[in-house]
């Protein structure tokens, strides 16, 4: 993916200050042409204790976000605009799975599922399975919030 399409990303799990820094270094390496600024937004889905969501283009993965997320332990998903010379699609890793798991969206960021695949999901069985991962992947269900992990001497002191 050599243009810059519109891709929308979700984080969420614990992270420490450092990692904070990290990661909004990395989404403003990845992203641009955005709404708002990525930092702002973080640092309000942290205060809040949501899942960071984020809009901005992106040439191709946000692999420099993604390398953030995983050194980190961070639960990502995200969904990229078709173009021309590709459909819309996205990516979904949490810490403990090898590889992203990848699946289609429409170009408003949902997940869809094609009749193909609908159908060789229903003779293998794992379409209800299917469903209920791409309601965690696209943040509907079970997909982390945004946490800053507290250094062990502050959480410490603050338990005294």
């Amino acid at each position: 993916m050599a243009d810059h399409v519109w891709t929308q990303i979700t984080i969420g799990g614990e992270l420490d200050r450092e990692g904070v820094d990290a990661l909004i270094e990395a989404l403003f390496d990845d992203f641009h042409g955005y709404d708002a600024s990525p930092d702002e937004v973080l640092l309000e889905a942290i205060r809040k204790s949501e899942h960071f969501v984020f809009q901005g283009q992106c040439s191709g993965d946000p692999e420099i976000t993604v390398a953030a997320c995983k050194a980190r332990g961070l639960t990502y998903s995200f969904c990229y605009d078709s173009h021309a010379e590709w459909n819309a699609g996205g990516k979904y890793w949490t810490p403990g799975l090898a590889t992203p798991e990848e699946f289609s969206c429409a170009s408003s960021f949902h997940p869809v599922l094609h009749l193909k695949e609908i159908r060789e999901r229903l003779a293998d069985g794992s379409l209800a399975k299917h469903l209920d991962d791409l309601e965690i992947w696209t943040g509907d269900k079970g997909f982390p919030t945004l946490t800053l992990r507290e250094p062990a001497g502050e959480a410490h002191a603050a338990s005294s």
